[in-house]
């Protein structure tokens, strides 16, 4: 049976990215196959996997502080407008009130519509 779709290539035996594998070929197959090769290479080649993997997670924790630095910086910006906004309109129009400010209370009764 011809096993060309499985995970593992149809090899069967370890799992090891040949890609990750620095040195010369004969070392990179002793690890994949276990034919030949030391015991040393395998530690060494599974001592760079990990520092390769422990890479990656560091640039996955250093790129949510990003996200989180720049999404505080996104509220800081936009409290920052919302004061110079108050403060144009105190200084340029100290006439005109918020209605959001106003006593929903003060307002029952004033509307035109609903009167009779």
């Amino acid at each position: 049976m011809d096993d060309m779709g499985s995970d593992d290539a149809g090899g069967g035996g370890d799992m090891v990215d040949p890609s990750l594998m620095e040195g010369d070929d004969m070392g990179a197959m002793g690890a994949m196959g276990g034919q030949g090769g030391s015991a040393g290479a395998i530690a060494i080649n599974l001592k760079h996997q990990t520092l390769m993997a422990l890479q990656e997670l560091g640039i996955v924790v250093g790129v949510c502080f990003m996200v989180a630095f720049i999404f505080f910086a996104m509220i800081f910006v936009e409290k920052i407008c919302d004061s110079v906004n108050e403060v144009y309109h105190k200084k340029f129009h100290p006439d005109e009130d918020d209605p959001e400010s106003a006593d929903p209370a003060a307002l029952v009764g004033t509307f035109k519509r609903y009167k009779n």
